[in-house]
């Protein structure tokens, strides 16, 4: 199969899709068989946002697990990427008993930039998650001339003033710790970050680190009931990141307060998929006619 395929204007009648999302599945260059990330245009008259959202998904989720949420980024002017990146594994496999407070940060070190900083998992230079955002970007402008998608490039880097960096539970620790090395304009968490050491009770290391990313751009939304992280360890992460606002529970149509950092779902607390209904595809919550419950949260993340 080639490997610059690309799959366009392909049936999914359960997103209640229409034709105003120009959306394309693209094969990864040294990837796995069927491997894709999904990237969708700007809706037609919003083009003028000039931002970029690039979604991280959670172990062993794949890019088209998180068609919603970018769809409704693409509705509010954002070229979007929903990127496929090595998550077979995850961080607490390796570090959540570890006593090492390095251990999460080493983890990230080899996914994110593919250096090998951890001797029990590999990730290639090619495979690592900035190649894997340099190579689409590259692929989509040149592929894709009238979707525009050269502006989030500088030469062969990305241009990081023009990124939202988007993950769920994995891929939200991801996006804080890229965060952490470039100014981004801003970082949204979706049941995560969750890299806390059990025995020494407290957050890994790389959360206390200095942030190019100012702290007043990173925003997150867990489930107060969240099946798979303990909560309080989640909250216990944000703080040691310096995110001191305090947690806002969700009630829908009820504004969120100004200066919000962390929002907070209630609903369904005795579901064993709360860990992932915030904003999996599969698992988050539709009003009758359809659309994600959690619209209005994701569109506030998204401002």
């Amino acid at each position: 199969m080639n490997l610059l395929c690309f799959l366009l204007f392909l049936a999914l009648p359960f997103l209640g899709r229409t034709q105003d999302i120009v959306f394309r599945f693209i094969a990864v260059p040294n990837g796995n068989a069927g491997e894709q990330h999904y990237t969708v245009r700007p809706v037609k008259g919003r083009e003028g946002n000039e931002k970029i959202l690039f979604m991280l998904g959670g172990t062993g989720g794949k890019a088209r697990n998180y068609l919603r949420f970018c769809d409704e980024a693409a509705k509010m002017g954002y070229h979007v990427i929903s990127l496929s990146y090595p998550n077979k594994e995850s961080a607490r496999k390796f570090c959540q008993l570890s006593e090492d407070t390095a251990c999460y940060g080493q983890f990230r070190q080899e996914v994110v930039f593919g250096i090998d900083a951890i001797q029990e998992y590999e990730v290639l230079p090619e495979t690592c998650i900035l190649n894997r955002m340099k190579e689409a970007l590259q692929m989509l402008s040149s592929k894709d001339p009238e979707g525009n998608w050269t502006v989030f490039r500088n030469e062969d880097e990305v241009n990081w003033r023009k990124v939202l960096l988007a993950g769920h539970s994995q891929g939200a620790g991801h996006a804080a710790y890229i965060a952490k090395h470039y100014a981004l304009a801003k970082v949204l968490m979706f049941a995560g970050p969750n890299d806390y050491h059990t025995k020494l009770q407290r957050a890994g290391g790389w959360l206390e680190a200095k942030s190019a990313t100012p702290i007043g751009r990173y925003f997150a939304f867990l489930h107060q009931y969240d099946a798979l992280i303990p909560f309080e360890e989640q909250i216990t992460q944000l703080k040691s990141m310096g995110i001191q606002s305090p947690p806002y529970t969700y009630i829908p149509n009820q504004d969120i307060p100004s200066g919000t950092q962390i929002l907070l779902s209630t609903l369904d607390k005795a579901s064993p998929y709360t860990h992932i209904s915030l904003v999996i595809d599969s698992h988050t919550p539709v009003d009758e006619n359809g659309n994600p419950f959690y619209r209005t949260v994701w569109r506030w993340m998204l401002e």
